[in-house]
C-alpha cells in the first residue's frame, strides 16, 4: 500500500503532474501517456522513472464486460520504439457522460498488472490497489488517470489519452500476454464451479 509519508503529497503531485500533462496532451504536442513508476525495491535509474509513449490504446473485451487498456512503453526519454514496459487494465464499461472511478486490485472492478521487460526489475507485477478515473473527451477519445499500487511495492502514477484499436490491443494481447490476462480475468477460486 502507499505508505503515509507518500499519501502526504501524492494528491498534490497527481494533480500538478496531471493538469500538466492533460495540458500538453489535449493541445497535441505531447505523448498519449506520461507516467511515473517508483520502485523502492530497485537501484540506480529504475527505483524512479518517468516514461512516455505514443501508444495508449483500448479496446473491447471479447468475453468480458468492459475493456482492455494498453500502455506500451518504450526506454525512458523516448516516446516510441520496442515496448520495454507495459501497464495493462482491464476495467468495466465507464460512463460515456460524465467522469467514472474504479477501485484497482486483485478482485476490484478494475484489474491490471505492470510488466519489466529489461533491468533489474524484469517481471510481471499484479496491481493490489489505487484507482483509475477515465473521462470521455470531445473527439471521441478517453482521458485516464491511474494512481496504483504493485504487490511488490511499485508506485504507478499517470495519465493518458486513451485511443480506440480493438483489433491492435487483441493482437498485442494474444502474441504477447495471452496467459497473464486470462488469469487476472478469471474468477476467484472460491467462486469457480467444481469440475468433476
Amino acid at each position: 500500500m502507499i505508505s503515509d509519508r507518500w499519501n502526504r503529497g501524492a494528491r498534490r503531485r497527481a494533480a500538478v503532474f496531471g493538469v500538466s500533462a492533460m495540458t500538453l496532451l489535449l493541445g497535441g504536442c505531447g505523448p498519449a501517456a506520461t507516467f511515473r513508476i517508483l520502485q523502492p525495491r530497485l537501484t540506480g535509474r529504475q527505483r524512479d522513472m518517468t516514461l512516455t509513449t505514443l501508444n495508449a490504446d483500448y479496446g473491447r473485451s471479447e468475453g468480458h464486460e468492459g475493456w482492455h487498456i494498453l500502455l506500451r512503453f518504450p526506454l525512458p526519454g523516448a516516446m516510441s520504439g520496442r515496448p520495454n514496459y507495459v501497464v495493462y487494465l482491464h476495467v468495466p464499461n465507464p460512463s460515456p457522460s460524465e467522469t467514472t472511478t474504479f477501485p484497482l486490485g486483485k478482485t476490484a472492478p478494475a484489474r491490471g498488472f505492470f510488466v519489466q521487460k529489461a533491468g533489474e526489475g524484469r517481471g510481471r507485477e499484479l496491481i493490489v490497489g489505487g484507482f483509475v478515473e477515465l473521462k470521455r473527451l470531445s473527439d471521441g477519445r478517453w482521458f485516464l488517470q491511474l494512481t496504483a499500487d504493485g504487490e511488490l511495492g511499485t508506485q504507478i502514477l499517470g495519465t493518458a489519452t486513451l485511443t480506440r484499436r480493438d483489433l491492435d490491443v487483441r493482437d498485442y494481447i494474444e502474441r504477447h500476454h495471452p496467459g497473464d490476462v486470462a488469469d487476472l480475468l478469471a474468477p476467484p477460486v472460491s467462486t469457480r464451479k467444481a469440475r468433476r
